[in-house]
């Protein structure tokens, strides 16, 4: 295996860190395992780190397939905090709009502070940005 998950379990939210590389071969198998722990999540914030994730070249438009994940997570109510480099903004930037089309309270951050301030508000509504 080529990726694995690490968990933290903050007071507020749950930290998944997904380390290692998305292929064609893996994108899927990582996005039913990130939602299997979103669905065993009792927090109510989940920060999904893929600071650390990188992507093979040719998996590129496979890359977060958007529909499949959105299926995936959409089955949560919890508020997603998405942490992305900034150089991977733009490819992002599709998921995140389809999760939020999907109702998942979603936004995404290049900023660990503002993903953990955003996660510990108590605020009902959220957005994609």
């Amino acid at each position: 295996m080529n990726y694995r998950l690490e968990l933290v379990d903050n007071e507020d939210y749950l930290h998944i860190i997904v380390h290692g590389v998305w292929t064609n071969r893996n994108g899927r198998q990582i996005m039913d395992e990130v939602g299997a722990v979103f669905a065993q999540c009792a927090h109510e914030g989940i920060l999904l780190d893929n600071r650390d994730l990188t992507v093979e070249s040719n998996a590129g438009s496979d890359y977060f397939d958007a529909e499949y994940g959105a299926k995936i997570l959409a089955r949560t109510k919890h508020r997603v905090a998405l942490m992305v480099r900034r150089d991977r903004v733009e490819l992002e930037k599709f998921f995140v709009e389809v999760l939020a089309n999907r109702g998942v309270n979603v936004r995404m951050f290049v900023n660990l502070k503002q993903a953990q301030a955003w996660l510990t508000r108590n605020e009902s509504a959220g957005h994609s940005e």
